[in-house]
């Protein structure tokens, strides 16, 4: 039972450099998200133990939301659902000393075994601080809780549906055999 996920987030964000290479980076909504989901128990399997075992394309493409490529990525990591997508964080302006930074994180889940759609959902948080990265900190922080919120009963959902279906798949008789009626 591979019940585990991988999150794989392209993002944007106000300290990140547009030059960063994709295996250098470590996206602050993609750790904040893997936190969340293993507090509640569910396992994550960590980008950097997958680094040579998946193409950059098949990653980009995943990130863009090709279903296909997102699946083949967690059969190939052995996660049963697989996060795709993007995050930005903004500089709001103000005229006060604090930092208000606003954060936008759109996601998908793809089920990796019939690499099909879940679930999607976008979410945004602001957050004020004396500091740039405080305020970007903590808006990450806030939209990956209320992402986590909506996404746990969803793949929990899936899971039991997958559960269930498997549970009738193997009460059902073997073979015609089993089911002609006795001389």
């Amino acid at each position: 039972d591979n019940r585990q996920i991988f999150i794989l987030i392209d993002e944007n964000s106000l300290d990140s450099d547009s030059e960063h290479l994709f295996w250098e980076a470590k996206p602050i909504s993609e750790t904040s998200l893997t936190r969340n989901f293993i507090e509640e128990g569910i396992p994550v399997v960590r980008r950097d133990f997958i680094r040579h075992a998946i193409p950059d394309d098949t990653m980009l493409g995943a990130m863009k939301g090709d279903l296909s490529a997102a699946a083949d990525i967690g059969t190939k990591v052995g996660a049963d659902i697989v996060i795709v997508g993007n995050a930005t964080s903004t500089l709001l302006p103000n005229d006060l000393d604090q930092q208000p930074v606003r954060v936008a994180i759109s996601i998908k889940v793809i089920s990796s075994q019939s690499s099909s759609l879940i679930a999607a959902k976008s979410d945004f948080a602001t957050a004020v601080g004396n500091e740039i990265l405080t305020s970007e900190l903590e808006a990450f922080h806030q939209a990956g809780k209320k992402l986590t919120g909506f996404l746990i009963p969803a793949i929990q959902r899936h899971w039991k549906v997958v559960s269930e279906k498997k549970e009738v798949r193997e009460s059902e008789p073997d073979s015609e055999i089993d089911s002609l009626p006795l001389p």
